[in-house]
């Protein structure tokens, strides 16, 4: 799955464009029949076999988890086989090669904000919206278009599912394309973005907008 997902970005991306992908790591059954968490091993080595090399990778922590007691997991913790139970994922940022079309001198990161952001490690809160189970928070997405685009450049999120890409995308004044298989999210989405109601400050923003 993850092979031809970015075989399909790859041959979307400029040479000089950024592909961010966000992942957490899954438990699952091992060839050599052991239990363990290794998918995002082969996450990257499809990402490389696509042509596409990983240049920087961020942590976004994203829950803020209540302490809690579960027997089975202390039962593993004691025995030895402890594992931990994640409140944050992966933001992988790959690229065809190390070479950037940004204008620096158009960026919209602050030295205060770069200040805060440039641990890698990012904390803030998942706010979710009623249309879909798991969508971005939109600041994960604001401090990715600051990073790595300016004003007027193109986005492409295949998979729209709450539409957070195109609605940040909109806010930021950038060409946004997303691609959402489930005609149920359509509706919602549509909705959020307020498609054919924007005022005229954000419709100068939507010329590209798809």
């Amino acid at each position: 799955f993850p092979v031809t997902i970015y075989k399909g970005i790859s041959r979307l991306l400029t040479n000089r464009g950024t592909l961010v992908s966000q992942w957490e790591d899954l438990t699952i059954k091992r060839p050599d029949g052991l239990t363990g968490e290794y998918m995002l091993s082969c996450i990257n080595d499809a990402a490389e076999y696509a042509g596409l090399s990983l240049y920087s990778r961020w942590i976004w922590k994203k829950y803020t988890k209540k302490p809690t007691y579960m027997p089975s997991s202390f039962d593993m913790a004691s025995s030895g086989l402890a594992r931990p139970n994640p409140n944050w994922s992966y933001a992988f940022v790959y690229k065809k090669n190390s070479k950037s079309d940004m204008n620096p001198e158009k960026t919209e990161v602050t030295k205060e904000e770069w200040a805060q952001w440039s641990d890698g490690v990012w904390d803030f809160q998942n706010p979710g919206v009623d249309i879909h189970t798991t969508p971005f928070a939109p600041e994960f997405v604001d401090r990715f278009l600051k990073i790595y685009t300016n004003q007027g450049d193109k986005v492409i999120d295949p998979f729209g599912g709450s539409g957070t890409t195109l609605n940040q995308c909109i806010d930021n004044c950038r060409s946004c394309t997303i691609i959402e298989l489930d005609q149920k999210y359509i509706p919602g989405i549509k909705e959020r973005v307020g498609w054919g109601r924007q005022s005229l400050g954000k419709l100068e923003c939507m010329r590209g907008v798809s």
